[in-house]
């Protein structure tokens, strides 16, 4: 919503922001202004190396006993 009122020029860094980067480049979309290849690839990556980070942290912490049943 921010970005609605405050037009940001985007930049590679901010790609590496998972939702605020997407939200860059949705924004570019909608008001029909050039994409970049190297925006979408970085922002693409990032989020991909996150997810699977966080479900691979998730997948560890199920394997443990402790937090499925309450066990110590």
């Amino acid at each position: 919503m921010f970005l609605a009122f405050v037009p940001i020029k985007p930049t590679l860094w901010m790609m590496m922001i998972p939702t605020f980067g997407q939200q860059l480049l949705i924004n570019q979309l909608m008001r029909e202004e050039p994409v970049l290849a190297m925006n979408v690839i970085v922002s693409v990556l990032i989020t991909l190396a996150v997810s699977t980070l966080l479900s691979w942290m998730a997948v560890w912490l199920y394997k443990r006993e402790q937090i499925l049943f309450g066990r110590t």
